[in-house]
């Protein structure tokens, strides 16, 4: 497991760092938003919820960076992994349950037996 205090130092946290550095402050965000393939690729809906991030300092590259960064930190295994009740807390040896509260009442999560 990846641990925080290494975090800056992943190479795809570090090409997001100066994307962001060298493309992104330099940039206005009312120039940004008359990117019209800009926008188009920051908003999206599905099954009628719609995530707009068109009003956030941040262009399509910059999103396939921090795509990288999930890439490179595992982010959907892990998500796997807690859902499945598997130990993932690095600091305390143990699984986090919290995901279990939201499980429908018919369904079980069985944990260290």
């Amino acid at each position: 497991m990846q641990s925080t205090t290494t975090f800056d130092k992943l190479e795809s946290v570090q090409k997001l760092q100066a994307h962001y550095n060298d493309q992104t402050t330099k940039t206005h965000l009312k120039t940004l938003l008359q990117d019209p393939a800009r926008n188009a690729g920051l908003r999206t809906e599905a099954s009628g919820v719609i995530l707009d991030a068109t009003h956030e300092k941040i262009d399509v590259q910059g999103m396939e960076l921090l795509a990288g960064v999930v890439a490179e930190c595992q982010v959907f295994e892990k998500i796997d992994k807690m859902f499945a009740g598997e130990k993932i807390n690095p600091t305390e040896g143990r699984s986090v349950l919290h995901t279990a509260l939201r499980r429908e009442a018919t369904e079980t999560l069985v944990v260290d037996g």
